[in-house]
């Protein structure tokens, strides 16, 4: 379920502010960790790499990603974090030029989509690929 402050966060990447979007993502985090986290944490997670990456540091959003996903992964329930998390290591990963494990990322990300029925994940998968 997207919340004010995941829209706003991300109209604010769509819009280019990539520093308005990393202060909401960055305050949103702190809200949640310190009520104990919930999957909502990871929309936030997302928004953050996302500026990583949009800076042309896709190396270290990758490591961010990985770095969250060990210590804190989205709970086994959470099935579209899981997902996401997969999906945007994939994409980083083909920016970074590691085509095979890109592939292989965004592959079993499409087809835990596919089997959760999240099917608007499709579209994103397609644009992850270009």
């Amino acid at each position: 379920m997207e919340t004010s402050a995941d829209k706003l966060a991300r109209d604010l990447l769509r819009l280019d502010d990539l520093d308005g979007a990393s202060r909401v993502a960055e305050d949103e985090i702190r809200r949640v960790e310190d009520h104990g986290g919930n999957p909502e944490i990871w929309r936030f997670r997302f928004v953050q790499a996302d500026i990583m990456r949009l800076r042309g540091h896709a190396e270290e959003a990758l490591k961010y990603l990985e770095g969250q996903g060990s210590l804190y992964p989205p709970e086994a329930s959470d099935a579209e974090s899981l997902i996401a998390l997969q999906m945007h290591r994939g994409y980083c990963c083909g920016l970074l030029g590691r085509y095979q494990r890109s592939h292989l990322l965004l592959a079993q990300a499409e087809e835990k989509a596919g089997r959760a029925s999240l099917l608007d994940s499709s579209a994103e998968f397609t644009s992850a690929r270009q």
